[in-house]
């Protein structure tokens, strides 16, 4: 064989390889199914996404007041509870992360006009929760998790 045959054959080997653990990575790490996904801009930047997959609950980008996570993290002790009245929906799921307790909520509210909803994120640190209303473009598909913990 010919040098330059040569280098080819290593060339597509090379990329084969290369594909082969960029898939098998990026399916580790891949969101089955997105359930809260939040960004606020105040009063401090916050992105995060939640994820469902089959054996619970990922926390798969959190950015919030200087720290930064963006592989997936498996989550345990996640709890899920619903509040509900004549035309008030609330859905909030609780988890615990890096020494904090950090609360997502979608609340509906029917009573008055305009109707209200808020996707929302509550961080408790050292006993002291920061309150973030998600902007627009964020989703909750929290009404179809059964209350419980997981």
């Amino acid at each position: 064989m010919n040098a330059m045959l040569k280098n080819k054959l290593c060339r597509v080997a090379l990329l084969s390889v290369i594909a082969t653990v960029s898939t098998a990575c990026s399916a580790a790490s891949s969101c089955q199914t997105e359930v809260f996904r939040c960004q606020a801009s105040a009063p401090k930047a916050l992105t995060l996404q939640l994820c469902q997959t089959e054996t619970g609950f990922s926390l798969q980008q959190f950015i919030f007041a200087g720290h930064q996570q963006d592989k997936a993290l498996a989550l345990s002790n996640v709890t899920k509870d619903s509040y509900h009245r004549f035309k008030v929906d609330e859905h909030s799921l609780s988890f615990a992360y890096n020494g904090d307790t950090i609360t997502l909520s979608d609340y509906y509210s029917g009573e008055f006009e305009p109707h209200e909803k808020t996707l929302s994120v509550t961080i408790t640190h050292n006993g002291e929760k920061q309150f973030l209303t998600c902007d627009e473009g964020a989703l909750s598909l929290l009404k179809s998790i059964e209350n419980g913990s997981y």
